[in-house]
């Protein structure tokens, strides 16, 4: 280091460091933005397959709370989240998904990362909903690459699974794998 120059990893808060992009973020966001016209780019083939997947988990909803879009409002979905319904698991589907070649990521809101309850404790009781999120939330993939051969393999794991071949039946009739979400017991 020379003289005159500061470390800038040491003058950021861990805060502040989860904010820095990677290069690789903003190399993407630059193919992004160069792919041809409007409707064309990776943002709307991950809406168009995030639309789809709606489409297809709809039969499940009973089971599953499923991203929904506000009137006259767009999303730019990097994943596709998922809530599970008690009395159903979340890892235990997660797992099923997993073991079907279904790649999952569990939701971690922020308040439950690790760096922010080093800053502000735990929040988790004076926000209900981050709970739920980080017990019950997960997201699968929405990416561009997706086909529709591949958006209906996932809905069919999903079929097979609350059919009762993936456990979920077992689940329910042993009693609640999991407790009512913060949100459906206010309810």
């Amino acid at each position: 280091m020379q003289a005159g120059t500061r470390n800038i990893e040491t003058t950021r808060s861990p805060v502040e460091q989860q904010f820095i992009p990677a290069s690789r973020h903003i190399a993407l966001g630059e193919v992004d933005l160069s792919l041809g016209e409007p409707g064309d780019g990776i943002v709307s083939a991950r809406r168009r397959n995030a639309a789809r997947l709606s489409e297809l988990l709809e039969p499940f909803e009973h089971y599953l709370q499923l991203p929904r879009q506000l009137e006259g409002s767009d999303h730019a979905f990097l994943m596709y989240p998922i809530v599970v319904r008690p009395p159903y698991s979340r890892d235990a589907l997660v797992n099923y998904l997993e073991r079907h070649g279904i790649e999952t990521r569990c939701m971690v809101p922020l308040l439950c990362q690790a760096v922010y309850q080093s800053v502000f404790g735990n929040q988790e009781k004076q926000y209900l909903v981050v709970g739920d999120l980080a017990r019950c939330g997960f997201c699968i993939g929405c990416h561009e690459m997706l086909s529709e051969q591949d958006l209906a393999y996932v809905a069919d794991i999903f079929s097979s699974y609350f059919a009762g071949d993936g456990g979920a039946t077992r689940e329910a009739q042993q009693g609640a794998v999991s407790e009512p979400t913060a949100t459906e017991a206010a309810q």
